[in-house]
């Protein structure tokens, strides 16, 4: 069973629908890949929602992302899949992390990151009214970087290479939730399909299948 601790979030992955979706995103990108000899890593994966999705052979883990604890735990080790999940625009150098990611990862092995649009209508918005582009200013555990989509690519664009990519939608609404009771009313096809075709704008994070870029 799922160790309890105090949850900063609380339990999202069952009191959030979209939450959810965006678990299964990973999970297609990595199931194909996943038998009973390989080894993943999720690194910073909060209380390992998405390892619960895998098959309980697989060997896995779930740690914090601190460089000096992933050394002592897993020095000269490689993994077959690592997640990274909306962990990288909290951390004061994502640049130290995601180096140390890539030297965590088999020549042939896979990598799940995703990060956030922090510049989708909806920020816009909160920014012209003076809610901030965030919402959080000042906040413990919140976002230290807001990129655009196009950055988010650049960004992994140096360390890996990228083999596929999927657009999640913004519709909860979460920090502002009386938006959340309107935008939940569309349908969830409706958001995907507009999100796909103007993601700048109304997507609310960016998933990457990524690979080496030596492999």
């Amino acid at each position: 069973d799922r160790f309890q601790i105090d949850l900063h979030y609380g339990n999202v992955f069952e009191e959030d629908q979209y939450v959810r979706y965006r678990f299964q995103q990973y999970y297609q990108y990595i199931v194909l890949e996943v038998d009973d000899k390989t080894r993943i890593i999720d690194v910073g994966g909060y209380v390992g929602d998405m390892l619960q999705l895998l098959l309980q052979t697989v060997t896995n883990t779930l740690i914090t992302f601190d460089n000096e604890s992933i050394d002592r735990h897993f020095r000269g080790e490689q993994f077959d899949i690592i997640l990274c999940t909306e962990v990288l625009e909290h951390l004061l150098d994502p640049h130290r992390h995601i180096a140390k990611i890539r030297e965590l990862l088999k020549d042939d092995g896979l990598c799940v990151i995703s990060l956030p649009n922090e510049n989708s209508i909806f920020h816009r918005l909160m920014s012209v009214i003076g809610s901030g582009v965030d919402q959080c200013a000042f906040e413990l555990y919140k976002h230290l970087h807001l990129p655009t989509i196009i950055q988010n690519k650049q960004f992994v664009s140096e360390y890996f290479r990228i083999e596929d990519v999927q657009i999640n939608p913004y519709t909860k609404g979460s920090r502002a939730s009386w938006l959340g009771k309107i935008l939940t009313l569309f349908p969830d096809v409706f958001w995907d399909v507009l999100a796909n075709t103007m993601p700048g704008l109304l997507a609310r994070r960016v998933v990457f299948r990524l690979e080496r870029d030596d492999a």
